[in-house]
């Protein structure tokens, strides 16, 4: 009932060159604050406001060696406070469990490093980055059984119960990569892949829901003065 989020965010960066070496520097603040009336049916009146505030920032470093051979390094900072949902919803959801809201629930902190290179001349374009993301506090769900679950979600829908909780942390990693070739004056072949993987930092398992490893082909060109086609295909692996 009457569930608000209120987000205040102020951030400084920079973009700074030195000769072939090029710097981009942040700092940010964020503060976000939670209140509901009541949650569960006006069952819940207190303890469901919370506030949480954080620094964070980044700072990357990209050194033109020529302009086909461009690498770059990157650290930075996240913060993500949890949602209306993650909060204050409890009710049912398409995965066919019960949801309940966990209105103090800690946001999520990431730390996250990436490596790459990239370049690009008249007949290419291209790019190519490595990087890791550890996620403490990570929010998710987690089922819930017997008296816990009873309590969570009432004694109704105690056998398909979830909570959102938060996880100490978990690691993503991923690389993508990405090309265009000019094959005519006008008409140019694209390829692109993703990959991402994840841990469960408390269980030491896969994280679940990561995306497919997908690759994109493609190509674009003129087909008349004022006009330009283009096409892509999509390609998911099976999960």
């Amino acid at each position: 009932t009457d569930g608000r989020l209120r987000a205040l965010g102020f951030y400084l960066q920079d973009d700074m060159q030195f000769g072939a070496l090029k710097v981009l520097a942040g700092l940010r603040h964020d503060t976000v604050r939670g209140r509901a009336a009541a949650l569960a049916n006006g069952s819940i009146t207190s303890g469901i406001d919370r506030s949480d505030s954080a620094l964070s920032g980044s700072v990357g470093v990209l050194y033109e060696v020529t302009p086909l051979l461009r690498p770059y390094a990157s650290v930075s900072r996240g913060f993500r406070a949890a949602d209306m949902r993650e909060r204050f919803q409890n009710g049912p959801r398409q995965d066919g469990f019960y949801w309940a809201g966990s209105p103090q629930i800690a946001p999520e902190k990431a730390t996250q490093f990436e490596l790459g290179l990239k370049g690009e001349s008249d007949a290419l374009q291209y790019g190519v980055a490595l990087w890791r993301n550890r996620i403490n506090h990570y929010i998710t769900g987690m089922q819930l059984s017997g008296a816990e679950a009873a309590a969570a979600c009432g004694p109704a829908m105690a056998a398909a119960c979830k909570q959102t909780v938060n996880l100490g942390h978990a690691t993503l990693t991923g690389a993508d990569a990405w090309v265009r070739l000019r094959v005519h004056p006008d008409h140019w072949l694209s390829a692109s892949y993703s990959r991402v993987r994840g841990t469960n930092g408390d269980l030491d398992e896969p994280l679940f829901q990561m995306p497919a490893d997908a690759l994109v082909l493609g190509w674009e060109g003129r087909v008349a003065p004022r006009w330009t086609l283009d096409a892509r295909a999509l390609l998911v692996k099976r999960q």
